[in-house]
């Protein structure tokens, strides 16, 4: 009976981290910001990736790490990307392949590092378009 109520225990707490790493990343503004050169142009352009955080799952770390005692996957989805200049404010309306794969890993880092530093959790992101 001891160890149904620790493993009830055990969920509800994840669960609960889940939900205020959820509702902490949705106050954000979750509108992330990056610069890149065009193929062939080697003209900067800037980029505005608009996103919502759909599902945090959340577990103990099965390894331990003194800085880390949570691990999991934040779930996100894409709900508009902008490209074009900020200075002159002048933007399109871009698609997933406009955009460099190293701005999509970029969003995913900065993501994982807010989730680290403030809740002591090592999450993957999974993004949906």
């Amino acid at each position: 009976m001891k160890k149904i109520i620790k493993n009830i225990l055990k969920e509800y707490v994840d669960k609960s981290t889940g939900e205020l790493i959820k509702d902490f990343l949705n106050n954000e503004n979750n509108l992330f910001s990056e610069s890149f050169v065009m193929p062939y142009d080697e003209e900067y352009v800037d980029v505005l990736i608009k996103y919502e955080i759909d599902k945090v799952n959340v577990w103990k770390a099965s390894i331990y790490e003194p800085e880390l005692e949570y691990e999991g996957t934040v779930y996100i989805s894409i709900e508009k990307i902008l490209i074009g200049n900020k200075e002159s404010n002048n933007w399109e309306i871009g698609e997933r392949d406009d955009i460099p794969e190293w701005v999509w890993d970029s969003l995913q880092d900065n993501i994982s590092n807010v989730v680290r530093k403030w809740f002591s959790a090592g999450v993957d992101v999974d993004i949906t378009f």
